[in-house]
């Protein structure tokens, strides 16, 4: 898993410094990003277990680099997101623990310039690693992937504020889990789980973008 962050966090630095220093108009600009997410897990179906999981709210932050030429740019970042209890449920009585990770977008981003109130919309795909299972039992931690792939697409504002080029920007983001967030048959309080695919988390974020 070590591994896995020192590529994400590769990705970032490869985005500051991978951009033709004759093209002024492609510099790069540094962001700050913190929000809140919504994610829930599909319902388990199954012989010995069948559960429903509600919506679990956490909390996301991190850093990005944007680089654009005209109305295009692309924009990756690196991100600490708490994914809160989503295991949670009335059947399983030690599911409260939360699930963090660290979250790599690499957004392709097209914006309508129409001044100083800007409407963007973007789409790509985010490299997620599994950064802390809390207190979860010890075998379901093992069922649980430590890499995965979401793609996720979005929508926000940028508005200029007093500064040299600052950038204010609420945004809204839906990400759809494309590689599960379990194996397809894990442990869970003595009980061997097996599911027809992997248990995936799909999230909605909202987050304001702070743009040196």
């Amino acid at each position: 898993m070590r591994k896995c962050l020192w590529m994400a966090l590769s990705v970032l630095l490869v985005g500051l410094v991978a951009v033709p220093s004759s093209d002024a108009a492609f510099i790069p600009r540094l962001g700050l990003s913190v929000g809140a997410n919504f994610q829930s897990m599909n319902d388990i179906e199954e012989s010995s277990v069948s559960e429903t999981f509600g919506t679990q709210t956490g909390y996301n932050a991190g850093l990005f680099v944007e680089m654009g030429f005209g109305s295009w740019a692309v924009r990756p970042g690196v991100e600490y997101l708490n994914a809160g209890p989503l295991f949670d449920g009335a059947s399983f009585a030690t599911s409260d623990f939360d699930l963090s990770y660290v979250v790599v977008p690499v957004d392709l981003k097209m914006s309508l310039p129409t001044g100083p109130v800007s409407p963007y919309a973007f789409t790509g795909p985010e490299f997620r690693v599994l950064a802390s299972a809390g207190d979860a039992p010890a075998d379901l931690e093992e069922g649980l992937k430590d890499f995965g792939v979401n793609w996720s697409f979005g929508m926000g504002i940028a508005m200029g504020a007093p500064g040299p080029g600052l950038k204010f920007a609420p945004e809204v983001r839906y990400s759809r889990d494309l590689s599960g967030v379990t194996n397809e048959e894990f442990e869970f309080d003595g009980t061997t789980i097996t599911t027809e695919s992997t248990q995936k988390a799909h999230s909605f974020r909202a987050a304001l973008k702070v743009l040196f």
